[in-house]
């Protein structure tokens, strides 16, 4: 709850934003050191490679709680709802079939939530709950938003209580939604 009166805050339009590169890579190279109590530990460059694949920035934090975020734009101008929604849904099906793969998964849930109000920085949100052998809990939190025309994606993982990683990740949120609102 907390996470989406942040989001409705902080969040724009998603009906169209015009593409900027300079936006990503303002994101990527002015990057905290530090995010919800998590340190930075990878800085990855996609962009060096393959033209709209972005950036990527890895926070770390004890027992397997890691956030990832990328900034990207595609290559493309526009980015409307449709592909804002088809990016979240694929993502977080993405992270589903990964965390799933070649375990006794004995419970699993998805979903996804969108604000009623656009916020600066975030679409939609997806979340994957999972639960192997009846007693690993694994926790992943998918979010997407444009800022300023630069594709935003956060994915949140720890292991344990659904409360704790929760917790966990509001407070990543938090810190990068006030991050992107205060990057020129």
């Amino acid at each position: 709850m907390r996470a989406c009166l942040a989001l409705l805050i902080l969040l724009t339009s998603a009906g169209m934003a015009q593409a900027k590169l300079e936006t990503c890579q303002a994101l990527f190279r002015n990057a905290p050191a530090k995010l919800g109590g998590h340190t930075l530990v990878a800085r990855t460059n996609y962009e060096k490679k393959t033209r709209g694949a972005g950036y990527h920035l890895r926070f770390d934090r004890r027992r397997g709680q890691v956030a990832s975020v990328f900034f990207f734009d595609r290559g493309r101008n526009t980015f409307k709802e449709k592909m804002l929604a088809t990016e979240l849904s694929v993502a977080t099906s993405q992270i589903y079939r990964l965390r799933a793969e070649d375990r006794n998964v004995t419970d699993g849930k998805v979903f996804f939530d969108q604000p009623d109000t656009p916020v600066l920085g975030l679409f939609g949100l997806g979340f994957v709950h999972l639960e192997y052998d009846n007693r690993t809990r694994q926790h992943d939190f998918i979010t997407l938003g444009v800022v300023d025309g630069c594709l935003v994606k956060l994915i949140y993982s720890s292991r344990g209580s659904r409360g704790f990683a929760t917790r966990r990740f509001n407070t990543v949120l938090d810190d990068l939604l006030a991050y992107v609102a205060d990057t020129p």
